[in-house]
């Protein structure tokens, strides 16, 4: 669960409903590693201090993404500079975390792929939403059989990021997150980079789906148990595990404009049919189901847009919280 010692209601519902969680961005590049010579680990430590009283394990989001520092951002940057600051954080975190048996799983690379099956980034001139990394360059030499990464090339900052955590992270499961609503085109280059990692002797353990389900990609269809939404993911997580990697949602909330009404019996059904799923693929490998929010909170960029979490602003649950809550009660045995 994504949580960042807001306040004693947070800290109540974390402590009282969850065994896994995920400290947000506290563990990227821009918090820990903001300039050259500058390392804050203050909150990643109280973080593994907090989940060791509390019996938690932690999915740190370590990755090389567009939670990039500012410094990093900056136009002007070389694809030398970049390496470098790349090769530092990468290191560093991988040697101060390994042996940290709390910490069990690092996202490496995150939102390294575009809706449209394009890599992401870089934007000129952008200091929030930017991904500088590409400007490191691609690898060109991509065997044929590779059909989609022979014409695209894969960015080196992608393999430069597992070789790093490969080498360093050893006692870590190494995940690859990737965002967007299951848009083929995605889903199939995020496919392809895995085996192509792989079959250059780098370790990938499982890979991240962030279920950020908005309003305007039709969330409600994920209502229906039946639905299309919900077949293209069962088939997602069952592509995974026959290719022996964990399935984990990584930031799963609905998002809805303020105009919108809230539905929660429609609201209830999306979350209950998401878990539902995971609990049928559990006997075939690992999955794992982390929210972004606890409670109703404004989106951190878009105007307007709401993240709908299991519990409301005063912490009551809402109706999607008993609904998961008699999933797990009637599947979890099965």
């Amino acid at each position: 669960m994504k949580y960042q010692f807001w306040g004693k209601g947070e800290d109540f519902l974390l402590r009282k409903e969850f065994d896994y969680i995920s400290p947000g961005w506290d563990f990227k590049q821009g918090r820990i590693h903001p300039r050259p010579r500058i390392w804050r680990y203050g909150r990643t430590d109280k973080w593994v201090s907090y989940a060791k009283e509390n019996g938690q394990v932690i999915r740190a989001s370590v990755s090389i993404s567009p939670q990039a520092s500012r410094w990093a951002k900056k136009d002007f940057r070389t694809s030398r500079e970049l390496e470098k600051n790349l090769s530092a954080f990468m290191i560093d975190v991988c040697k101060k975390y390994n042996d940290e048996k709390t910490v069990r799983w690092f996202d490496v690379v995150n939102e390294a792929i575009d809706k449209q099956g394009g890599w992401f980034g870089p934007k000129e001139g952008v200091l929030k939403w930017e991904n500088p990394w590409t400007k490191i360059g691609y690898e060109k030499n991509i065997p044929s059989r590779f059909q989609i990464l022979s014409r695209d090339g894969v960015p080196l900052y992608i393999i430069q990021a597992f070789q790093i955590a490969n080498r360093y992270a050893t006692k870590k499961k190494l995940l690859i997150n990737q965002h967007g609503n299951l848009e083929e085109a995605s889903l199939e280059k995020l496919k392809e980079l895995v085996h192509y990692l792989r079959s250059r002797g780098l370790r990938v353990d499982g890979i991240g789906w962030q279920a950020h389900l908005k309003e305007k990609s039709s969330w409600w269809e994920w209502a229906d148990k039946d639905g299309e939404y919900l077949k293209k993911f069962s088939g997602l997580i069952d592509w995974a595990h026959k290719n022996k990697l964990e399935f984990h949602i990584t930031e799963h909330n609905i998002q809805i404009m303020n105009d919108v009404e809230l539905d929660e019996d429609t609201i209830a059904s999306v979350y209950a049919n998401i878990v539902r799923t995971l609990l049928q693929k559990r006997k075939t490998g690992v999955v794992a189901w982390n929210l972004w929010d606890l409670t109703d909170k404004p989106h951190h960029r878009v105007p307007g847009l709401m993240n709908i979490g299991l519990w409301k602003k005063d912490y009551t649950p809402r109706k999607a919280y008993y609904s998961v809550q008699e999933v797990l009660e009637r599947e979890g045995d099965k």
